[in-house]
């Protein structure tokens, strides 16, 4: 049986400076290329200056992330409006503003509406339709990608094949096996699968209220360009629906995006890698809906939405305070439309993509999870099973190496006899190198070099197993 290489650490994702987007996002060069109202970049604006005491276009483009042709003509509206003054000149056609009286009770009004200060937000229809070009189910993944991104892992071809296949079904994969044997770092390693950026606003205007949507916890920024043959935004169809439901109208104009063949990618849009999002044992379903602060007066997207684009690994299923089956009931109809429903505290309803690659990892028999009806729901369903004693030599000798010790085959028979044959005891993925860690930390603290000796790893064997 021929097995993928192993690495005992998970090799993170390699550098992506200037990888290639899959759509073209030009940024807007007016404030009716923005696709928002000029009231709400006034809005934003005047929160952005409140806590400046002068502010130059520059600064404010940088920080609103819009290009100086719109805070030009932000400006000079606000100045008409009798909401700025300029103060001096900072540079070559370079001012210096400051809010007047009245720009600063326009500040305070605004706030009591949302405290929200940070790049413009994207028109939701907007995000739609870059949403929809940047579908996970559109990239094309091949089994050079998945040996790559599995290549860390000891695992039968079997194993990598069945991944495979769950993976290009950009459906739901569940992995099921002991503990100790790598589910969710496969789980993790899908997401190197996924070779394009993906593009994530920082926050969108629903309907004029905004919703917070890049986390840096979950959202890993990188540098990109547009590809020669990306996807021109103003020409993919919306496909995942727009709009508020109960208003029964889209939630932006299209019409008013910037022209294709802009210099620069509209900077409201964080360039990322495909997100990977994990959901513990600590997850309800309150956690799916949308988030809504009464402090700042703004929502923030569920998690299933920060994953758009990417992977929705919930990890240890079965251990939720949610019944498995209410989590996939909840899930079923957006895993068969790919659009979800969220409430606003309005009332409303708005829909939304649900465009990821969900992963369920347990523990458990997929039996002891549901009936046969809930297991229909997931086609592809994975067994990682205990690796074999060669697998388990190779994992060993991998993680010998990756410490800087010099691999010693007699002394792992004699602790896979002690430790495993005579208490019959399963053999897992992640004992060795917990085991190659125990011996160094008692090397390290006695102060003698380490070395994989019958007698070091008895120890750190006896210190391991209880």
């Amino acid at each position: 049986m021929t097995t993928m290489p192993y690495a005992v650490e998970t090799e993170a994702l390699g550098p992506a400076g200037g990888v290639a987007m899959p759509v073209d996002i030009p940024e807007p060069r007016s404030i009716e290329e923005t696709g928002l109202q000029p009231h709400t970049l006034t809005e934003l604006v005047a929160k952005t200056m409140y806590y400046r005491s002068r502010v130059t276009e520059g600064q404010l483009s940088d920080l609103v992330r819009l290009t100086r042709p719109v805070i030009d003509e932000l400006m000079d509206l606000m100045k008409r409006d009798g909401l700025t003054e300029t103060l001096s000149q900072a540079g070559p056609l370079q001012y210096q503003y400051a809010l007047t009286d009245r720009g600063r009770r326009h500040a305070f009004d605004a706030f009591e509406r949302g405290h929200y200060v940070g790049p413009a937000p994207v028109p939701y229809e907007h995000y739609l339709r870059v949403q929809a070009a940047q579908a996970v189910h559109r990239i094309e993944i091949a089994p050079s990608d998945v040996a790559r991104a599995l290549g860390h892992l000891v695992q039968p071809e079997a194993l990598v094949s069945a991944v495979g296949a769950g993976v290009v079904s950009a459906g739901t994969l569940m992995l099921y096996g002991h503990s100790g044997n790598g589910k969710s770092t496969i789980a993790s390693a899908i997401r190197e699968m996924l070779r394009t950026p993906v593009a994530i606003p920082y926050a969108l205007d629903v309907g004029g209220q905004t919703l917070r949507l890049f986390d840096a916890r979950m959202h890993e920024e990188i540098e990109a360009v547009p590809a020669p043959a990306a996807t021109p935004v103003s020409e993919v169809e919306a496909e995942f629906g727009a709009g508020l439901d109960s208003a029964g109208e889209a939630a932006g104009d299209a019409s008013h995006f910037a022209p294709l063949g802009g210099a620069r990618f509209d900077r409201r849009y964080a360039v990322c890698h495909r997100p990977l999002v994990t959901l513990g044992s600590e997850l309800t379903l309150d956690d799916l809906e949308m988030g809504f602060s009464p402090v700042d007066l703004t929502y923030t997207a569920p998690p299933q939405v920060k994953a758009n684009g990417g992977v929705l690994v919930v990890d240890d299923l079965g251990r939720q305070r949610v019944r498995p089956d209410e989590l996939l009931n909840r899930w079923m109809a957006p895993m068969a439309n790919g659009v979800d429903q969220l409430g606003l505290r309005t009332g409303e309803l708005i829909r939304v993509p649900f465009d990821v690659i969900l992963v369920f990892a347990t523990n458990l028999e997929p039996h002891d999870i549901g009936d046969e009806a809930f297991l229909r729901r997931i086609r592809h369903k994975v067994q990682v099973p205990d690796p074999t004693r060669q697998e388990y030599r190779e994992i060993f000798r991998r993680a010998s190496e990756g410490a800087g010790l010099e691999y010693d085959a007699r002394a792992v028979e004699v602790a896979v006899a002690e430790y495993y044959d005579t208490p019959r005891r399963p053999l897992r993925g992640s004992h060795p190198g917990d085991i190659v860690r125990n011996l160094v930390d008692f090397a390290t603290f006695e102060g003698v070099t380490p070395a994989l000796t019958v007698d070091a790893l008895r120890r750190a064997c006896r210190a391991y197993f209880v």
